[in-house]
């Protein structure tokens, strides 16, 4: 805690997670002050989705993700960056997506 005018302060993380579809009773949460990684894997691969905090070049501080498909241990398989961006932008082609648990069809049109 800092202190803050002879108070203490919370300091309060910028970036939450959860899990929140799974078998457990209760879901698991993490926080981060500058960046969050998750990682969600099967035996046939895992996907690893980074958000991290940093300075733009204008030197306003702006939150992007990468969302990465890589092996699980031993499962072979390359490294590929699925998507990389601001989180406060959109993505190109983002009107054809659909909402995970949507399940009138395909996520991808």
């Amino acid at each position: 805690m800092e202190r803050v005018g002879g108070e203490r302060k919370k300091n309060m993380s910028h970036f939450y997670g959860v899990i929140s579809d799974s078998a457990r009773k209760t879901q698991p949460t993490a926080r981060g002050h500058h960046g969050l990684t998750v990682e969600a894997q099967s035996f046939q691969g895992k996907i690893v989705t980074t958000l991290s905090r940093e300075k733009d070049g204008d030197g306003n501080w702006v939150d992007s993700y990468e969302v990465w498909r890589r092996p699980h241990q031993g499962s072979g398989g390359e490294r590929v960056l699925l998507a990389k961006g601001r989180i406060d932008q959109p993505i190109v082609g983002s009107s054809d997506l659909k909402e995970p648990n949507d399940i009138s069809g395909d996520l991808w049109k």
